[in-house]
């Protein structure tokens, strides 16, 4: 017999994580596009195997730092990919100051 319990859980926390991602951006700037609810499923899994693999044997301050690390690398890598490479043009930084790749 098939465990569906792991995939059912697994797909439940990724929809958690990318409404709560593309929640957040809709309400911090009024938009959103749908690859950022996949990115924050795909982060949301990723933060929660931190706690999974290693709950005690890493501090609760280096577990966020870690989780922001991923945050920020997901998003650079994403954009490189969706903005730099595909050029579908989901968002603009190139005005921010500290940008880098736009």
């Amino acid at each position: 017999m098939v465990d569906l319990h792991v995939p059912l859980r697994q797909g439940v926390l990724f929809a958690v994580g990318g409404a709560l991602y593309y929640l957040v951006e809709v309400l911090w700037r009024g938009h959103s596009d749908w690859t950022m609810a996949v990115l924050g499923g795909v982060c949301f899994l990723l933060i929660g195997r931190i706690n999974e693999r290693c709950e005690w044997c890493v501090a609760l301050l280096s577990q966020m730092v870690l989780a922001a690390f991923i945050v920020t690398t997901a998003e650079f890598c994403a954009g490189m990919v969706l903005n730099i490479w595909l050029e579908l043009g989901i968002w603009d930084y190139s005005g921010m100051p500290y940008n880098l790749c736009g």
